[in-house]
């Protein structure tokens, strides 16, 4: 039921998003045609609605995008984890170039596994680590140990950069709780929610190392067959 309200609210949310900003833009385009000039103050307000909007555009597409991984089951196929690390990395190439991060990986195994999911897990841990550091060079480290004693696959994802506060560790898997304002680092607060909801749809589970330090150690596991 919660999937698909949550289906309905973003469909439902997305037109009126978008037309709003299109009277934003016709307004802002109609002013410019007739050589009106904004004081600081109006311009400002109208660079505020744009980035509100976007900003909501950002959460109905978090939204939807949370409750919509019910389906995976289905798409589970015996996939290499270093496939996936090598799209995620792809994908994330400009962000690990501009914060000049180094991401060092082991041997990783197949697995059976949703690949196109297990990507954004990858995904969001990476650049999570490369947006929160505060190292000149980010170093990303991602480690396998084939857990036999609790039957699992275990996948380190560690890094050099501050660290979670162990008050907020477990705040950080829910739903818009963000350690950062906004104006300082870009997000939408649901990464981690997102990472949670996958691996748990894998049988699985993702958690944080309390005792890592420096830096942050997210530990992800995975049913050995």
């Amino acid at each position: 039921n919660l999937r698909d309200f949550a289906s309905v609210t973003a469909h439902d949310l997305k037109a009126p998003l978008r037309q709003t900003s299109m009277f934003v833009g016709l307004l802002q385009n109609e002013l410019a045609k007739l050589d009106v000039d904004l004081n600081e103050s109006a311009e400002d307000a109208l660079n505020g609605i744009h980035a509100g909007l976007d900003r909501m555009k950002r959460i109905v597409k978090s939204l939807y995008e949370l409750f919509s991984v019910e389906t995976l089951q289905t798409e589970k196929s015996v996939t290499s984890l270093k496939d996936v690390f090598d799209e995620a990395t792809a994908q994330l190439s400009s962000l690990i170039d501009d914060k000049n991060a180094r991401v060092e990986v082991g041997e990783l195994p197949a697995v059976a596994i949703a690949p196109d999911y297990m990507v954004q897990v990858f995904q969001n841990l990476i650049a999570n680590a490369c947006k929160y550091s505060n190292a000149e060079n980010p170093v990303i480290t991602i480690s396998y140990e084939r857990d036999i004693n609790n039957r699992v696959h275990r996948i380190e994802f560690s890094d050099n950069g501050p660290g979670i506060p162990v008050d907020m560790q477990d705040a950080v898997f829910e739903p818009y709780k963000r350690l950062h304002h906004n104006s300082e680092i870009d997000g939408n607060g649901i990464g981690l929610a997102l990472c949670r909801r996958i691996m748990a749809l894998h049988m699985g589970d993702i958690r944080l190392d309390p005792k890592s330090d420096p830096g942050a150690c997210f530990i992800l596991s995975l049913p050995l067959d």
